[in-house]
């Protein structure tokens, strides 16, 4: 019994793979950042600058967006490797 051959990975899927860990590394660092400014005595006045409210917004919409990447990924994956299969028969 033969493992199913794969699909080569184009430069696309790649380009998203890392745009994906990108955003989410940056998005997970936002959050820390905001989370644990209050704990380091950063007063609530200063999380009013427009800074902070970047911080804020890329902490908040920078997860779904990497999720819905790698959900993209995903399926991409899934139609290539579908194709291929059916291409070799």
């Amino acid at each position: 019994m033969s493992t199913p051959a794969r699909a080569p990975i184009s430069k696309v899927e790649r380009i998203i793979a890392f745009m994906a860990l990108g955003i989410a590394v940056i998005a997970f660092v936002a959050l820390i950042v905001v989370v644990g400014a209050p704990l380091a005595g950063v007063p609530g006045d200063a999380m009013t600058t427009p800074l902070w409210q970047t911080l804020f917004l890329v902490a908040y919409f920078g997860l779904p967006i990497a999720f819905v990447l790698m959900l993209t990924l995903v399926i991409i994956r899934i139609v290539s490797n579908r194709r291929h299969r059916t291409d070799d028969r």
